[in-house]
């Protein structure tokens, strides 16, 4: 049995182990990784992952499977990153409440 893919965002230490990936959502992660790591525009990298994303749609019955499913996790902490990273975003400690 082949080990599973791990992400791991070095900034905030969060890991996620994908795991059960499709050989073709294996190569579209690593498609996106390979974006990351190039310091892709958040939002271009928002559209390229659109095809993912609509991927997982299609397994999951409710919202919150698919927020749940590991792969989403990983591509949007990548999309978050790239955000914060490009000051698109920021990254709050705390949380306000209204």
């Amino acid at each position: 049995m082949a080990q599973p893919i791990e992400y791991l965002n070095l900034q905030t230490g969060k890991k996620i182990v994908l795991e059960n990936l499709t050989e073709e959502e294996q190569k579209l992660y690593r498609e996106a990784v390979k974006e990351f790591m190039t310091n892709i525009n958040c939002w271009e990298f928002e559209r390229f992952i659109s095809e993912l994303i609509d991927l997982i749609r299609y397994k999951v019955r409710a919202h919150t499977d698919l927020i749940e499913n590991p792969l989403y996790m990983a591509l949007e902490d990548m999309w978050l990153q790239l955000g914060v990273q490009q000051g698109e975003m920021r990254r709050d400690s705390k949380i306000k409440s209204a």
